[in-house]
């Protein structure tokens, strides 16, 4: 496990042993976890903002075109 993003409105964690990213909207409440394919594409797409070094709040716009995937209530985290 290794938090990639950590802000007050989200976080983006990945799991490698599972290829996989979990997406959490801490504002809302709600996260997703996503691997295979759909994981790939995040990756790619998370890499090319990184490359163009975006403001935080770019960065949380960015994450944001992501909250319709963030469907599963968070309990406990």
């Amino acid at each position: 496990m290794k938090i990639l993003y950590n802000s007050p409105h989200y976080q983006v964690v990945e799991y490698s042993a599972e290829a996989g990213f979990e997406l959490l909207d801490k504002e809302a409440g709600f996260g997703a976890f996503i691997r295979g394919d759909v994981a790939d594409r995040f990756r790619e797409s998370l890499e090319i903002v990184i490359a163009k070094e975006p403001s935080p709040e770019e960065f949380e716009e960015f994450l944001g075109n992501f909250r319709p995937w963030m469907t599963q209530k968070v309990v406990l985290h």
